[in-house]
């Protein structure tokens, strides 16, 4: 949000669930398997202060996941902090998003892990530097 909060978006929805001792977390709205729950949303979020004024007063169509864009950018009157503009886009259809998760989540989770084990590889080198 504009104001530093957070995105109206499943993670914050009182349809989430968030599966025994997974990573994973379930829409019990839908009954889906929600990939990226920090930036998927639909209109029947709600549960949190705003999502529902949010909701209502943009155009969000009711059969519709949607997904939050990120994009950083540098404000030449401050260059040091690190700005962000946020917009939404249509994903797919709640009735084909289960689909599109089952084709999409395993390269997400796929990249993820390699992301996270040249993480560490890095964080070794780097500890062992200051050995």
């Amino acid at each position: 949000m504009p104001n530093g909060g957070m995105l109206p978006c499943c993670k914050v929805c009182k349809w989430l669930k968030t599966l025994d001792n997974t990573n994973q977390v379930q829409c019990t709205r839908h009954q889906l398997e929600i990939l990226n729950p920090h930036y998927t949303f639909c209109a029947n979020l709600a549960g949190h202060e705003g999502t529902e004024s949010f909701i209502v007063n943009n155009p969000i169509k009711p059969d519709m996941v949607y997904q939050w864009l990120e994009t950083a950018y540098k404000d030449p009157k401050y260059p040091s902090i690190p700005q962000y503009h946020h917009e939404y886009v249509e994903l797919v259809s709640i009735k084909e998003y289960p689909g599109y998760s089952s084709r999409i989540g395993p390269i997400l989770r796929d990249g993820l892990e390699k992301l996270r084990i040249e993480r560490e590889k890095h964080q070794k080198k780097w500890w062992q530097f200051w050995k």
